[in-house]
């Protein structure tokens, strides 16, 4: 007798743990190689608190990790900003327009460098805190599978300025990334390359302790420049410190915005007198490179600005000896997960290496506002 087939019995628990198994097999792949098109869809990420999908949430982070992991994805953000520029694909649109009345455009790549940058990081720090100046609303389908970065045993671990620094942890809770994947974006469209860097910062209970400044478009070759505070910084900032051009403070050369040159030349000149050398400029990690090589004595911005503009910088500046940035009131910034992405009493960044001197232009300077 053939009773075979009607002696199989369906195993309905046994299915179900199968369809589960693989599920978790999917996702776990799917959470260390997604496209940038699959975490949006999965997430419903608007700007703030990126996290990986399928991936459990890290209790501790490892600071010498995480400098290794920002310095390359500022790195990375700048190698898409090169390669669309050299694409002349740049898909412009406008964000809107300032107060000023200034318009903000907005580009194929700073979406590229974007999505690169904060998916990357999220890869290999589930559940970091992550605020960049752009949103998950705009994708490049284009820019395909994105991938963790590698940190364990990467020969950058070894670099004279980076192999000494300690193995720090932080509880994750503690910390937030802040990323300007393309700063100076008119100027990029403008083709004004110098002024354009990719940044990224890392705030501690909202402080500044971690800054990285990248500039894709520098002669011969893309260069770097980072700090943690009380721990190091890049062998090129040092280098920009050794050769440092000191002025004489009399005659002070303030480095200022392009879009509000007008604004803060005459306010310049009530504060400091005819003396006073006005220089416009692109980006605020440009005018912060530009102060460390003493092309500058103070980076003056006199209305709002973001956070993300200026995070790194502050980072760094508060790394360096005598490096000061403030508020034109001469308070600190803090960068929390708040919501409050502005700045709004305006800026001052110099490298005196006397303290008073800082408060002297906080003086002048809110005297000649008012």
């Amino acid at each position: 007798m053939k009773m075979w087939p009607y002696m199989i019995r369906l195993n309905y628990i046994g299915i179900a743990a199968l369809c589960f198994s693989l599920m978790c097999v999917f996702f776990l792949y799917s959470s260390t190689k997604l496209s940038t098109k699959d975490i949006t869809a999965r997430l419903g990420l608007k700007r703030f608190r990126f996290a990986s999908f399928g991936s459990k949430a890290i209790e501790d982070i490892n600071l010498k990790h995480l400098l290794l992991a920002i310095i390359k994805v500022a790195e990375k953000g700048g190698h898409q900003v090169f390669k669309v520029r050299n694409s002349n694909d740049l898909k412009e649109k406008s964000k809107g327009e300032t107060k000023e009345g200034v318009n903000v455009p907005l580009t194929r790549a700073d979406i590229r460098s974007h999505q690169i940058m904060v998916n990357s990081l999220s890869l290999n720090f589930p559940g970091l805190k992550i605020v960049s100046e752009e949103n998950h609303e705009e994708q490049d389908e284009d820019l395909g599978v994105i991938t963790p970065i590698k940190i364990e045993g990467d020969k950058q671990l070894f670099d004279d300025d980076i192999i000494h620094l300690p193995e720090t942890k932080v509880p994750i809770d503690d910390l937030v990334v802040w990323i300007d994947p393309l700063d100076a974006t008119k100027e990029f469209t403008e083709y004004l390359l110098g002024y354009v860097t990719t940044m990224v910062c890392v705030a501690q209970k909202g402080k500044p302790i971690m800054g990285v400044i990248h500039k894709p478009f520098s002669k011969p070759t893309a260069q770097t420049y980072w700090a943690w505070f009380d721990n190091g910084m890049s062998n090129t900032i040092q280098q920009l410190l050794d050769s440092r051009n000191i002025s004489d403070a009399s005659n002070p050369r303030i480095i200022v915005s392009r879009s509000h040159g007008g604004d803060v030349h005459r306010i310049a000149k009530k504060a400091f007198g005819d003396k006073v050398t006005v220089i416009p400029a692109g980006g605020s990690g440009y005018k912060t490179i530009e102060l460390i090589t003493g092309h500058a004595d103070a980076y003056v911005h006199v209305t709002a600005i973001k956070k993300w503009d200026i995070c790194a910088a502050n980072a760094i500046m508060n790394t360096v000896e005598s490096g000061k940035m403030t508020t034109l009131n001469g308070e600190s910034i803090t960068y929390l997960d708040d919501g409050n992405e502005e700045v709004s009493k305006g800026l001052l960044a110099t490298m005196f290496l006397d303290d008073e001197l800082h408060s002297n232009y906080v003086n002048v300077l809110k005297a000649a506002l008012n």
